[in-house]
């Protein structure tokens, strides 16, 4: 079946030898002689009034078509806001595969004048259009399969790019937002709307640039909105499916969505036993799509996911628009968001850690351990935000708990450089933990007439946060510490531990940029001054009983190291004047370009006082620093070509020692790692520089984006690790002040686009590399751990409309870690990652898709390991609205798949494997309900 679909699919990229014409020209005004940019142009085959192509007239007017038929008689359409629709005949010789028809006059259209065509000319509106500052694309111009939805009318749109990763550019600028009727759709997330709303209702695709700064129009964004036809903006669309398979394994997915002009409604569910694991309403709403798979390569089970889950999910989402028709100067809006989920998780791990110590010498810590994982977790949020023309309210209400059950029994022993076991720890320890947290944000912003004028007028922002939380956590905790040397060393412990938690948060952030008359001369009024001050003030109290199991006794005393009252009290004021200066120079239609400079002169006072019980936790502490930043922009737009954004931001930074750091409570129970405190702290000091450059192409065929990010930086008095441990492995760790701490991070991205008339490459890349020296004491020698990581991502996408999809990714991480100092030991673990992905729809109801997974891992000391994952599907949908589907799955056919863990962090390195979801079969029924219209 695969092989014929193949061949069906082949056919395609045979070109038709006779689309080699080219038709040139100029558009203008037939009065004023002229051009006329971003006239709308589409060319039809006469005989049937079959489009064929159109575009939009660049800023000089012209256009050009390739690529049409030649031989045969065409007919070109050329509308216009305010003027008559003008219309040539005309046919491209086969020789010569080239026209020009020179200069097209258009004429202004009489008052009460219709637009439209003779009924013997064409009858659509045209495919494409300029109305005010919005790009509009009617969707009556493209005929689609009665089946098309939204997703697949982007997909033929000019200059528009579906990406691999759902995410769509619009003239290579990415959209931020895709509305349907001027409003979000179901939380926002844009496959929502694109996989769900059929093509059949849509009227318009409109695009819109929206800016996200008032004081200086050229931060901008695009959105997408989808314009419904009239007697569309209510309907209602979801998936109800289920699923049984080897092993006992299941999965069930609901999700109900209803919808009208002011009103939408979403509910959602979910349970498996195969790693689909949900943790908003958005994700289940997302991967239950009416358009979410078949030709797309998306929602599968993670066989990545560590041990075996028992996941269940449900919720809803809500919105309510108090207006019909939100714009960006006026908007009415209530949201509302509730979101239940549990998971019950096995998991088995095998672990060796690799620890470089003093004199070249290295320990070795193997660890083997199984436990039980539960948890219950709800949460509810709510939105409700307002916007005037010179107000915005914005106020934030949530509310969650979660419920957690934990069981592990661990057994490790600790092995030197000679092979020898020095010490066995075997720990057995369970928990529960219950808490629950609430917070309230408000947000008022105050614009003047900043936006309109240019000028300054009373522009304010005011916002307040208040969170509150508490939990008790209850553990009780055995361990036997055995060594092989010395038994006097032996161990053991069995702790109960009891705490209480409660605190409060509370932020206010005051903003006011109305400061240059009366703190500035005249002459520099143009420079936008703003005073800030943000203010948070925190506290914290816990209760701590802790009790030991006394042998003699057989009963359980309190340990007064460990128990007791601690209250704990914070504030975190940061005062700052803002001077801001744009310099702009453009030409109309052609380019524009901006300077902008921003200065952010603040300070930061923190202030933490502690009460306990114990009196070495009693402290209190002040601080102040000077903490400056600075950042410069520039924007050079070139008008239909391309456009080049460059930020330079020089930032610094303090943190401050908190009690965790300064004067802990020491606890012994875990010998392997115990954590001391450090009352001589000082704070920490960070300077910092980052570089970003963005290219976006405005090309609607191939376009090419790419960007470019740098950040430096050095840490004076750098929160450094010291730790001092002994033959059997103990070690205990303090936290001190060390300089040499540098960084350097490097982030490249490019994302490329090869459309032709019925296929499309991507190529994306994505590659991070970070170098740093932390300081470090290891057993009282000072030590550089020089490191190097990086990380590179490749990924090609190909489809062929609707039949088939391919992808090709690479990915490869690295990390190397150098020990200077206390030892000259070398870290080294790398993972390489090949996907191959494939799908291919051989029938409007029958899909194919196979995807395979190889993956390589290395790390020091540990032979590689290798394994491969290859999955494969058939889909079937029923019906004339291909609403039914039945689906077959087969995962992991090679019965390889294993979760490794590898990872490293200055003189530590870790290896190892977990228990992961393996080899299974499933046959899954899903049912899209749809309905849209009255």
């Amino acid at each position: 079946m695969l092989l014929c679909c193949t061949k069906r699919a082949r056919a395609q990229f045979k070109k038709d030898s006779t689309c080699n014409g080219t038709l040139v020209g100029v558009i203008q005004d037939s009065a004023h002689n002229y051009v006329m940019q971003s006239a709308t142009l589409a060319v039809y085959r006469n005989a049937d009034s079959a489009l064929i192509s159109y575009q939009l007239s660049n800023n000089f007017g012209e256009f050009s078509f390739k690529e049409l038929p030649t031989g045969i008689e065409l007919r070109l359409v050329a509308s216009y806001i305010g003027y008559k629709n003008t219309y040539k005949k005309f046919t491209i010789p086969i020789k010569e595969k080239e026209i020009d028809l020179r200069r097209l006059n258009m004429d202004r259209m009489e008052e009460g004048e219709q637009t439209g065509l003779a009924d013997v000319v064409v009858k659509s509106s045209p495919p494409v259009q300029i109305n005010g500052d919005t790009l509009e694309f009617n969707a009556d111009a493209f005929k689609m399969d009665p089946n098309a939805v939204a997703e697949d009318l982007l997909r033929k749109l000019p200059g528009v790019v579906v990406w691999g990763d759902g995410s769509i550019t619009v003239n290579g600028k990415e959209v931020s937002e895709v509305l349907v009727n001027g409003k979000p759709f179901f939380g926002g997330d844009t496959r929502v709307a694109t996989q769900n709303l059929p093509k059949q209702a849509v009227k318009k695709i409109q695009v819109y640039q929206q800016s996200t700064n008032e004081s200086n129009p050229l931060d901008s964004t695009t959105k997408v909105n989808i314009q419904l036809k009239k007697g569309q903006e209510k309907g209602k669309f979801g998936k109800l499916a289920a699923g049984v398979g080897s092993d006992k394994h299941y999965e069930a997915d609901a999700n109900l969505n209803f919808f009208t002009n002011n009103t939408q409604l979403g509910l959602v569910g979910g349970l498996n036993d195969i790693n689909k694991i949900t943790n908003d309403v958005s994700t289940l709403m997302r991967n239950s799509t009416y358009k979410g798979v078949g030709a797309n390569i998306d929602y599968q089970p993670d066989f990545s996911m560590k041990g075996l889950n028992l996941p269940k999910a449900a919720g809803f989402i809500f919105q309510h628009d108090f207006i019909d028709h939100p714009d960006y100067y006026q908007n009415d809006r209530l949201k509302s968001n509730y979101f239940l989920h549990s998971n019950a998780q096995k998991i088995n791990t095998q672990t060796k850690k690799i620890t470089s110590l003093g004199t070249d010498s290295i320990q070795i810590l193997q660890s083997n351990n199984t436990g039980k994982h539960s948890q219950t977790g709800q949460k509810f949020s709510s939105n409700y935000n307002k916007h005037q023309e010179a107000y915005t309210y914005d106020f934030n209400l949530a509310v969650q708990s979660n419920v957690i059950n934990n069981y592990n029994k661990d057994h490790s022993q600790l092995i030197n450089q000679d092979d020898k076991t020095q010490s066995i720890n075997n720990a057995e320890n369970s928990s529960h933990s219950n808490s629950q947290n609430a917070s309230l944000q408000a947000h008022i912003t105050h614009r003047g007439n900043t936006y309109f004028t240019g000028k300054e007028n009373n522009a304010w922002d005011i916002s307040y946060s208040f969170n509150i939380d508490q939990n008790e956590d209850k553990k009780l905790t055995k361990t036997n510490f055995i060594s092989l040397n010395d038994k006097l060393q032996n161990q053991y412990i069995n702790r109960k531990y009891n705490y209480r938690n409660s605190g409060t948060n509370q932020q206010l952030i005051l903003s006011y940029g109305s400061l240059s008359k009366w703190v500035l001369p005249n002459w520099m009024q143009s420079l936008k001054t703003t005073v800030k001050n943000s203010v948070n003030i925190f506290s914290h109290k816990q209760e701590g009983d802790v009790q030991d199991f006394d042998t003699l006794t057989g009963k359980y005393k309190k340990n007064s190291n460990l128990s007791g009252r601690n209250d704990y009290t914070g504030v975190d004021e940061r005062p700052a004047l803002e001077f801001s200066k744009n310099f702009n120079k453009g030409l109309a239609n052609r380019f524009r370009k901006n300077i902008s400079i921003t200065v952010n002169a603040q300070g930061q006072f923190f202030y933490q006082k502690n009460n306990s019980v114990h009196k070495f936790q009693q402290i209190t502490q002040n601080y102040q620093r000077f903490v400056p930043s600075v950042k410069i922009a520039y924007l050079n737009d070139q008008y239909g070509t391309f456009s080049d954004n460059y930020t330079l931001v020089f930032n610094t930074g303090a943190s401050f020692p908190v009690i965790e750091q300064l004067a802990p409570l020491v606890d012994s129970v875990n010998l392997y790692y115990i954590q001391r405190g450090n009352r001589d702290l000082r704070p920490s000091y960070k300077r910092e520089l980052s570089f970003n450059f963005h290219h976006s192409s405005y090309t609607s065929k191939n376009p090419f984006n790419y960007n470019l990010s740098i950040i430096t930086g050095k840490t004076h008095d750098n929160f450094a690790d010291s730790s001092v441990t002994d033959t059997l492995g103990r070690s205990t760790h303090y936290t001190v002040n060390a300089d040499g701490y540098q960084y350097l991070n490097g982030n490249i991205r490019l994302n490329k686009a090869i459309q032709f008339t019925n296929h499309q490459f991507q190529i994306s890349y994505d590659a991070g590399i970070t170098l740093s020296r932390n300081p470090s004491y290891i057993n009282s020698v000072f030590n550089f751990s020089r490191s190097l990581s990086s990380s590179h991502a490749l990924s090609i996408n190909y489809n062929l409309r609707d039949v088939l999809a391919v992808n090709l990714m690479e990915n490869y991480s690295f990390y190397r870690s150098k020990q200077i100092g206390a030892s000259d030991y070398l870290f080294k673990n790398g993972t390489t990652i090949t996907r191959f992905s494939t799908s291919v729809k051989c029938t409007k109801k029958l899909t194919i898709g196979s995807n395979i997974t190889y993956n390589h891992t290395t790390a020091t000391s540990t032979p590689a390991t290798n394994f491969t994952i290859w999955n494969a599907q058939v889909y079937y949908r029923f019906f004339r609205a291909n609403n039914l589907e039945l689906k077959f799955a087969a995962l992991d056919l090679l019965h390889q798949n294993t979760n490794i863990i590898n990872y490293g962090y200055n003189n530590v390195i870790s290896y190892g494997a977990v228990n992961v979801l393996q080899n299974y079969y499933m046959v899954t029924l899903s049912f899209f309900p749809r309905k849209f219209g009255r």
